[in-house]
């Protein structure tokens, strides 16, 4: 139950991350755009609200002098909530809705300041900073002002607090985690049915597995699992039906085996590489008789013969004889008659992989 939580568990992560990937080009793009988007129309709203006041001020709703001035935009900044100030010839500020006359005294000149180097009387100048005396991020406009009656010529400017990042995270955030949120409850619910499904898919495919390992080389596998794991199911079945092929022939030379030896009227045994017997004729059987069943023994444990088993270790070994490569004829006696063995090898690319003894009783 680990094991399958924990595929499922990866299957989810995995897809979410690469979900998330996908996503973060196109979320990029769209706050970066929402950016620009928020950058023009606060530039397009400053140009709106800047000429607002301007035709305000030119109407004569300015009270005179700078004391009148200071008065009028503390009171129109405050019900317009804008930043509103009056810079004089050479960058001296006359009046600031957000200072006392005292504090505006102090203020250095503006002369180099952006929006005011920028500002005509048909052109607007725009600059964003951020601001020391508001202690935040703001968006300066200005415009150039003929003076009339009492008001001297200058520029009047007004600044509009930004939204600073995480207000537009905020804005834009929760939708966000929600997106990322249904996105996860998805997957899962997908991961879920897909990894049960193929769950199933690999438990037929462990159980054809372990079948075919016990030698049932006629599993065969359902038909879900075989159009979701088709090559997998192709490959199995194709082992299954190679592996029945090669019994079939192996068992038809074992038959065929069988026949010749059982035939013969010399007794015959065939070894492995290890000297154990794998097989032996009947002629075998009565000529040693006490020595049934003989497979997989060594020949010394059914002919109690050294001389036998000296020759076929040495054969084992690769050992060759003069004139006589590989071979062994021992000579022995056994229950006081004298028998002659011959020995010899079974050679496949050069290794040694078995060997055959052929029995005669001599006297």
């Amino acid at each position: 139950m680990a094991l399958r939580l924990s595929f499922r568990f990866r299957v989810v992560v995995v897809s979410w991350a690469l979900f998330v990937l996908a996503l973060f080009p196109a979320l990029n793009h769209y706050f970066a755009e929402c950016d620009r988007a928020l950058a023009s129309r606060a530039r397009d709203d400053a140009r709106r609200q800047l000429e607002f006041m301007d035709y305000l001020l030119r109407q004569g709703h300015a009270p005179g002098g700078a004391l009148g001035l200071q008065e009028w935009v503390r009171t129109m900044g405050k019900q317009s909530r804008l930043r509103i100030t009056y810079v004089g010839r050479g960058g001296r500020v006359i009046a600031d809705s957000e200072l006392s006359s005292e504090e505006v005294a102090d203020l250095d000149r503006h002369v180099s300041r952006p929006e005011i180097m920028g500002a005509g009387e048909l052109e607007i100048g725009i600059s964003t900073r951020y601001s020391a005396t508001m202690g935040t991020e703001l968006l300066y406009a200005a415009k150039k002002v003929e003076g009339f009656d009492d008001l001297p010529p200058g520029v009047l400017r007004i600044a509009v607090p930004l939204l600073p990042v995480p207000g537009v995270f905020g804005r834009f955030g929760i939708p966000l985690l929600w997106i990322l949120a249904g996105s996860l409850a998805a997957l899962s619910l997908v991961a879920h049915f897909a990894t049960r499904r193929y769950r199933r898919v690999l438990e037929d495919l462990s159980r054809a597995s372990a079948a075919l390992a016990s030698g049932d080389l006629h599993q065969r596998f359902a038909a879900d699992s075989r159009e979701e794991a088709l090559p997998a199911v192709q490959s199995m079945e194709r082992l299954a039906r190679n592996l029945q092929g090669m019994l079939r022939e192996s068992s038809r030379k074992d038959r065929i085996l069988e026949a010749v030896t059982e035939e013969m009227s010399e007794a015959f045994l065939l070894l492995d590489a290890d000297g154990r017997v794998r097989r032996a004729n009947q002629r075998f059987c009565d000529l040693f008789p006490g020595s049934v069943p003989a497979e997989g023994h060594r020949p010394l444990e059914l002919v109690r013969s050294p001389e036998l088993q000296e020759a076929v270790d040495e054969v084992l070994r690769g050992k060759d004889l003069p004139g006589d490569p590989g071979s062994r004829r021992p000579a022995f006696h056994w229950r006081g008659r004298s028998h002659q063995a011959v020995v010899i090898p079974i050679r496949e690319e050069g290794e040694t992989t078995g060997a055959v003894a052929l029995f005669t009783a001599a006297g």
